[in-house]
């Protein structure tokens, strides 16, 4: 496995040497991570949820939910997600980041997949 990555994520290091050079100003919504630490920080969030939830971290008021779709082997193959505005998702973001996985494991299934 590469330096910098451990179980096919990078570990903190890792990510420090990938983002060390760049500029977070004027990325992405308010809820954008503006520094290497608060990248670290929603992935370790989302990754103890098991989906990502990128609430206004692109777009004001834009909420997305996504899945990884793994192959038989864990690695991962393709994502699912799904984006709406937080109005829209809100509070049901567990119920559609739950469907969203059970999709995602059914196409992981899938004898097309890996």
């Amino acid at each position: 496995m590469p330096a910098g990555r451990c179980c096919g994520i990078f570990d903190r290091p890792g990510l420090d040497a990938l983002l060390g050079g760049v500029n977070f100003v004027g990325i992405g919504g308010p809820g954008a991570a503006h520094t290497t630490a608060e990248v670290w920080e929603l992935m370790e969030r989302d990754r103890a949820a098991g989906y990502v939830a990128a609430d206004q971290e692109f777009e004001h008021e834009v909420v997305e939910l996504a899945v990884p779709v793994r192959a038989a082997g864990g690695g991962i193959t393709a994502s699912l997600s799904v984006l709406g505005s937080r109005a829209e998702l809100g509070s049901g973001a567990a119920t559609a980041a739950s469907a969203l996985r059970a999709a995602a494991e059914r196409l992981g299934a899938s004898p097309a997949v890996g």
